[in-house]
């Protein structure tokens, strides 16, 4: 592998240690600080070269055609395409989810691609285990389950929620000037947008359900979240999902979530904070 990203020949009996490798080889990230200081020039007999091959042939045979496990595989353009982040931003996600560990069916970086790959591209499972070179669907089922829960405790806390942002900070980073000027008459006020939002789904076979999540406005199948986001447009949480039947407008479902007190809403706003709607909450 050395030698195809490289054009390095490591000799037998050379020698790395131990924190380079990863499991029977120099781990791929390192490949990019391999600088060629001169020519690497070297000889081998017949018995080596066939050898030589033969490794060579092995590694092109196995060859995955999704190798997110490679970093150079892809460009920028390629990760935008596949899982909708550049390579920085995956590599960043990757770090963060830090309770995930790589096993023999795949790594981490495989794991979160996969289930990166099914929220951007919205393939069947079926067509993602052979992208990815897993066993079947079951395994991508379970990959995805466990990434889920895996963002779910290292990741959208810290990133989503009400918890993961003061008030303050939301009036000083995302609060826009102009918003600031038509709503508000006392500096310590805070401009909120909410709406609703649509998340489509399949039919159910559960004709309760069915009925409960069938839209008459859009005539499909869907659910609603309550986005609560800044002026400047910044997510401050999703609240919910909730059925979209006539009893869950966009007035109801605000009303509901102020009564539950959802993630603790009542003490995060303030007496005379704004917030701003449209007419479906009339």
């Amino acid at each position: 592998m050395i030698f195809l990203k490289c054009g390095i020949v490591v000799a037998r009996g050379s020698r790395c240690c131990t924190s380079h490798l990863c499991e029977d080889g120099l781990a791929i990230k390192l490949f990019d600080h391999i600088r060629v200081s001169k020519p690497d020039r070297w000889k081998i007999d017949s018995d080596e070269f066939q050898i030589f091959v033969e490794d060579i042939r092995i590694i092109l045979f196995k060859q995955k055609k999704f190798d997110f496990d490679d970093p150079s595989c892809f460009s920028d353009e390629g990760y935008q395409a596949i899982v909708g982040l550049r390579k920085e931003q995956f590599n960043h996600l990757v770090n963060t989810v830090s309770s995930m560990r790589n096993s023999h069916v795949r790594s981490v970086r495989v794991a979160v691609a996969v289930f990166l790959a099914k929220l951007r591209l919205g393939l069947s499972n079926r067509v993602l285990a052979v992208l990815f070179n897993l066993e079947n669907k079951r395994v991508v089922s379970h990959i995805n389950n466990q990434v889920r829960k895996a963002l779910m405790k290292d990741f959208v806390p810290y990133h989503l929620g009400l918890k993961h942002i003061t008030r303050q900070t939301a009036i000083e980073e995302h609060q826009t000037a102009i918003a600031t000027i038509l709503h508000t008459n006392k500096p310590d006020q805070l401009c909120v947008i909410a709406d609703t939002t649509y998340l489509f789904i399949q039919k159910s076979t559960n004709n309760q359900i069915q009925r409960k999540s069938y839209s008459m406005h859009k005539h499909r199948n869907l659910v609603k979240p309550m986005i609560l986001t800044t002026t400047d447009g910044y997510i401050l949480c999703s609240l919910g999902t909730f059925f979209s039947d006539y009893k869950n407008n966009d007035a109801s479902i605000l009303k509901h979530c102020l009564y539950t007190n959802e993630q603790d809403i009542i003490h995060w706003l303030h007496k005379d904070d704004i917030l701003i709607v449209d007419r479906g909450f009339r």
